[in-house]
């Protein structure tokens, strides 16, 4: 994570690079508060869920399948988390 590099390495890593991808507006501005002048470099593509509907039949015959092939009781609670847990995240 940036958070753990210095403006040196970060100043270095912007010079190799040709595309920097940042996973939010907030990473990108740090990146830019290091060096302004790779600003044409970064793109930001946020970390995303794509939440396309998908029709009641195929989600039910999915959520089955997938379900029996991890031994989840259909009235088992599943929930889902993506990304680190660390407490700076606000996972403890």
């Amino acid at each position: 994570p940036l958070y753990h590099l210095s403006c040196e390495q970060i100043r270095e890593i912007i010079k190799a690079s040709t595309k920097i991808f940042c996973v939010s507006n907030f990473i990108a501005e740090r990146v830019l508060s290091v060096d302004n002048a790779c600003k044409d470099k970064i793109s930001v593509i946020p970390n995303c869920s794509d939440l396309v509907e998908i029709p009641e039949i195929l989600y039910k015959s999915v959520r089955r399948k997938i379900r029996t092939e991890l031994s989840i009781l259909e009235d088992d609670v599943v929930l889902m988390y993506s990304g680190r847990i660390d407490p700076i995240k606000g996972v403890k």
